[in-house]
């Protein structure tokens, strides 16, 4: 599976993957739900672990953890990341 943050909202995806094909070459599969309305369904999209550390080394080494930063998907923008 692949990160969360590479899901396409837009078009209902809730989940990718890639397979490796023996002539070494790779399928991308998408796993998408229907969707009748065609409106956005933010539960399916729950906010998940940021691509970016919430901590540098320095700070790690003095003790001090800070909380994990989020991120929150949207169809029509980038991804956003917040920090809860």
């Amino acid at each position: 599976m692949l990160p969360k943050w590479s899901l396409d909202p837009n078009n209902h995806e809730v989940g990718r993957a890639i397979r490796y094909l023996q002539d070494s070459s790779i399928d991308i599969i998408a796993l998408r739900l229907p969707n009748r309305t065609g409106m956005f369904q933010e539960n399916l999209y729950p906010p998940f672990e940021s691509k970016e550390p919430s901590n540098d080394f320095a700070t790690w080494a003095s003790g001090t953890d800070n909380a994990v930063k989020t991120m929150q998907i949207r169809p029509g923008t980038e991804t956003a990341n917040t920090t809860d």
